[in-house]
């Protein structure tokens, strides 16, 4: 049986032999007990001729509305009311919306999803779409053309939030915003950047998780906890109450980090501009802000069918949730220079399949970003993105599955480099780290010019400095020996500049390896009293750190008595995803899927040596004993190189 959205559309459009019905005559056969509703604003808009461009919005709406849904739960009310008590007092936080989310989640059975063909009320309709003409009384609107107009502003939903009259909330609360600024020459940039910062949300913060129902619009105008979907949504409410044609594009996973996103872009004939409602850098530049974050595809949620989605293909098999969404198009030309590629499939699917799947990773797992058809054994994923490192598989009962052995990279030039290990070629791999340093720019400016001094005196008067920080390029522990041996009563590592210390561990050694202690001295207090003081230095935990209240700051150890110190081990404020003494590791490559290289425990060398790595392999570090954060990496050059 062909799977597609929704099975029931499947049987509709298969009824018939010598002819099709229409789409507007198929939508109404599919509304059921709820046609007369539709049938009520067909009918509102013929009788007169003025309302001929109202009724051809009726049709766009309603042929396209079969395919809508979202999910509703019998205490949606209460529900709601929950959600709003939460945005008004954002002070509850985090812990308090997850409990309301995990409520709702532990009752999933209780949640029903409702198409909107069957509750659409023709009044709500007409009013939306009586509502979305009206702005065409600013000049911003009446250069837009028609299909966008029906795409961009008319559509009363955005994407699975409750279908709501949303409307005369958002305008009355926008009007003197709108008002101000309907003259001649105002533009629709000009519009978009003064509600953006009209609405800015002062008080948001980001959910970890998304809220398992999606607010309504009315909800939605008052947010102050949720994520960048929630925002997204947002905008374009506000937005297209103000005439503006504003959607949202999304990547579902970034290529080179967890999570995936989601902006809005306002769309006029000689703009394309990406920003989101709570933007802290200048309008327009959302995603121009995060260049570090490769983005391996990008999607655009549309009102109107895709015949191009996945969604619409006749194909005889299960496709993943993200796919089996029937308004998705690609838009990834819009973001990067898009290249299509043409994989091997070396592995053989579990059954037949007629779809293979593109995927990144997503710290933990591979996530699919994109499909091809496969023809033989080879298959074509159309416009992706260079310098990202890919698999392909196969999608079976809920489940991916290996369809090429090796991994492969997307080089600058637009060529596949295949990551297929050379066990008859190992190498000898030395690792630090199991995710990336994302914030050495922090330690730039921090840690140079920080010095490490022993002393006889308490004053540090007769300092003797045995090493000065220079520029540090991760956060990994660094190793100091001081050249000759240096016996004092007083050490201490003295920051410079706007350093406030900034550091997470020190260890002294004397000539034997011992590690040495001593009296905690040092500056006294914490940066703004955050309880980060001279005792974090010393304390074991590699994500605690000692930050003075003053640029200049210090911290040391005052010793027994005379010491000879002669290495001195120190790690600056970090992440904790470098190599620890006394934790479990574990090295892997892929081959159709991550085969062990062996665990091992790691130890005060703060690194792990692997002698068996198989050359030109894609490998993944994982710490058993704590932590989630690991990412892929290539070993060049004796050195791990992230993707």
């Amino acid at each position: 049986m062909k799977y597609t959205f929704y099975m029931s559309i499947v049987l509709i459009l298969a009824v018939g032999c010598n002819r099709r019905p229409s789409r507007l005559e198929q939508a109404l056969t599919l509304a059921g007990d709820n046609r007369a509703e539709l049938e009520k604003v067909l009918e509102h808009y013929s009788a007169d001729a003025a309302d001929s461009l109202k009724y051809r919005a009726a049709v766009f709406l309603i042929e396209n509305m079969p395919y809508h849904q979202y999910a509703e739960y019998p205490e949606s009310a209460d529900y709601h009311r929950q959600l709003d008590t939460l945005f008004a007092n954002p002070i509850h936080g985090q812990s308090q919306m997850d409990s309301l989310a995990d409520r709702i989640r532990i009752q999933k059975n209780r949640i029903q999803q409702v198409r909107d063909i069957h509750r659409m009320q023709a009044t709500c309709l007409i009013s939306q779409i009586d509502q979305a003409f009206e702005t065409r009384r600013y000049g911003w609107t009446q250069v837009v053309g028609w299909d966008d107009f029906c795409e961009y502003i008319l559509p009363y939903r955005v994407d699975y939030d409750p279908p709501e009259d949303w409307r005369p909330l958002y305008g009355k609360r926008m009007q003197p915003v709108l008002d101000s600024l309907n003259r001649p020459g105002v533009s629709a940039a000009t519009v978009c950047e003064m509600l953006t910062a009209f609405f800015d949300p002062p008080d948001f913060f980001l959910l970890d998780n998304r809220l398992p129902l999606k607010p309504p619009p009315s909800l939605l105008m008052k947010i102050t906890a949720g994520n960048c979907y929630d925002l997204a949504l947002f905008g374009i409410y506000a937005m297209r109450t103000a005439g503006l044609p504003v959607t949202y594009d999304f990547t579902p996973q970034w290529a080179n980090r967890s999570l995936g996103h989601e902006w809005n872009v306002l769309l006029t004939d000689s703009a394309f501009i990406t920003f989101q409602i709570d933007d802290a850098v200048p309008f327009g530049h959302h995603i121009q802000s995060k260049s570090s974050d490769r983005m391996p595809k990008a999607y655009r949620r549309m009102y109107s069918i895709q015949q191009e989605s996945l969604a619409m293909q006749s194909v005889e098999e299960e496709i993943p949730p993200l796919f089996r969404n029937p308004f998705l198009r690609d838009v990834s030309m819009h973001y990067f220079d898009a290249v299509d590629v043409t994989v091997t499939l070396t592995v053989p699917p579990p059954v037949p399949k007629e779809i293979a799947y593109v995927m990144v990773f997503d710290n933990r797992d591979w996530s699919p970003v994109g499909w091809g058809k496969i023809r033989k054994d080879r298959v074509m994923f159309p416009k992706m993105n260079r310098k990202c490192v890919y698999v392909a598989m196969y999608y079976d009962r809920g489940c991916f599955y290996p369809a090429s052995a090796a991994p492969f990279l997307i080089d600058r030039d637009g060529n596949l480099q295949l990551y297929t290990p050379h066990a008859g070629q190992p190498v000898s791999a030395t690792v630090q780290r199991k995710f990336p340093c994302r914030d050495v720019h922090i330690l730039q400016e921090r840690m140079p010019g920080g010095r490490f001094q022993l002393a006889d005196k308490p004053d540090f008067s007769d300092a003797v400095t045995v090493h000065v920080v220079d520029t540090l390029s991760d956060m990994v522990p660094q190793r100091v020996k001081p050249d000759g041996d240096h016996a004092c009563q007083y050490f201490r590592y003295k920051s410079a500049g706007i350093g406030h210390v900034f550091m997470a561990e020190l260890e002294v050694y004397d000539p034997e390896g011992n590690q040495l202690s001593g009296e905690i001295i040092g500056t006294e207090g914490s940066y703004w009293n955050n309880g980060m003081d001279r005792t974090k230095a010393f304390d074991g935990n590699m994500l605690t750190y000692c930050e003075s209240p003053v640029g200049d700051g210090w911290v040391g150890l005052k010793f027994a008595g005379k010491t000879t110190v002669k290495e001195i081990v120190y790690v600056p404020r970090n992440d904790d995803n470098h190599i620890n003494a006394n934790e479990l590791y574990e090295l892997y490559y892929y081959d159709r899927g991550w085969v062990s290289l062996g665990a091992r425990e790691g130890d005060k060398t703060y690194q792990l040596v692997y002698d068996n790595v198989p050359g030109n392999a894609l490998l993944l570090l994982r710490n058993h004993t704590k932590g989630s954060e690991e990412r892929i990496f290539t070993y060049e050059n004796d050195k791990q190189v992230w993707w």
